[in-house]
C-alpha cells in the first residue's frame, strides 16, 4: 500500500534488495516496477517474477481486482501489462499470501501445517494455510482478515464496510487513535519509539490495537485452527507490549481445548517473508 519492497531471490535466500515507493497512477507504477526489476537483475538471471500485491487479487489471470488502498489500480492486469515488458512469466497474487508462503517455507511456519499470517501496515491481511495448502478461496477472496468486523455498527471502512478490524488497526486507525489519546497525529513509528520510553499514553494505544487484534483472532483461531499465528507488517514493531495485549484477549475469549497447541509470535522475517514467499507463487499458480 505505501511500499514496494524488491528482491532477486536464489535458492530460498535473498541476494539483492531494493525498496521503491508505491505509486498509485497505474501507468507510473508498472514502469517504476520495471525499471526496479531491471536494475537488481539483468533479464537473463531472472526465471520468473513473483508480485505480491495488496487487494483482491485474481490469482489465475493476474488481475488486481479490488485494493482498497489502491483505488486507482482496480482490475489493473499487472501479470500482462509486466510480462508485454519484461518478456518473463510474471505470477500475481495477494501480498499476505506471499508471506504466508514465506514464513511456510522460511520463517516460523517452517515445518508446521496449519499457520495464518496477517500483516498489519497501511491495511490489514491475513494468509491461511491450512494442513500444507495455501487457501485461496473460490473467489481468491479468502483470508481478508482486515474485513472481518469486529463492531456490528463501527466505523467505516475504505470498503465500504462498517466495523471491520482494519479500520482500528491500519495505519489510519492508529492516527486516530493517537489523536484522540495523545491528542496528536503521530504515526505507528512514533508511537512505538514513545512505547519504549515508557510514555504511558503510547503504551495504552498498543494495549487497545492488542485488544482489537486478539478479537479478531479468536475468531480466526475457532473456524482454522491454526497451530501458529505469525504478525508480521510494520506495526510488528509495537513489539512485545502489542504481543502481551493480543494474547491476554486471546487466552480469555478462546473455548479451553485440553493441550491445544497455539503460539501467537512476531515474524521474524520481516519484509522478507513476502519476498521470498512471492516467489512460490510460479509453483501453486501453474498448476
Amino acid at each position: 500500500g505505501t511500499n514496494t519492497k524488491i528482491g532477486l531471490v536464489a535458492k530460498g535466500k535473498i541476494e539483492k534488495r531494493r525498496v521503491i515507493p508505491t505509486e498509485k497512477e497505474p501507468k507510473s507504477a508498472i514502469l517504476s516496477l520495471v525499471s526496479a526489476i531491471r536494475e537488481i537483475a539483468s533479464q537473463e538471471e531472472i526465471a520468473t517474477v513473483g508480485i505480491g500485491c495488496a487487494g483482491l487479487i485474481d490469482h489465475k489471470k493476474g488481475i488486481v481486482r479490488t485494493p482498497p488502498n489502491l483505488p486507482k489500480w482496480h482490475n489493473l492486469p499487472l501479470k500482462r501489462e509486466l510480462e508485454k515488458r519484461l518478456k518473463i512469466p510474471v505470477f500475481v497474487g495477494n501480498d499476505v499470501n506471499a508471506c504466508a508462503l514465506g514464513e511456510y517455507y522460511y520463517g516460523l511456519g517452517k515445518g508446521k501445517r496449519n499457520i495464518f499470517v496477517l500483516t498489519i501496515g497501511t491495511g490489514v491481511g491475513g494468509g491461511i494455510i491450512s494442513d500444507g495448502e495455501l487457501i485461496l478461496g473460490e473467489n481468491f477472496a479468502a483470508g481478508e482478515f482486515g474485513h472481518t468486523s469486529i463492531f456490528p455498527e463501527g466505523k467505516r471502512c475504505q470498503c465500504g464496510n462498517r466495523g471491520c478490524l482494519e479500520a482500528y488497526i491500519g495505519e489510519k486507525g492508529i492516527r486516530m487513535m493517537a489523536r484522540k489519546v495523545i491528542g496528536k497525529d503521530l504515526s505507528p513509528q512514533e508511537i512505538s519509539i514513545r512505547a519504549k520510553e515508557g510514555e504511558k499514553k503510547s503504551l495504552k494505544i498498543i494495549e487497545m490495537v492488542g485488544y482489537y487484534l486478539g478479537l479478531g483472532l479468536v475468531n480466526v483461531i475457532h473456524l482454522f485452527d491454526p497451530e501458529i499465528i505469525i504478525i508480521g507488517g510494520g506495526i510488528s514493531g509495537f513489539g512485545r507490549n502489542l504481543l502481551k495485549a493480543t494474547r491476554k484477549t486471546v487466552a480469555r475469549r478462546i473455548m479451553r481445548l485440553p493441550k491445544r497447541k497455539l503460539l501467537i509470535k512476531i515474524s521474524k522475517l520481516g519484509s522478507a517473508a513476502g519476498i521470498l514467499g512471492a516467489t512460490r507463487f510460479s509453483e501453486i499458480l501453474s498448476d
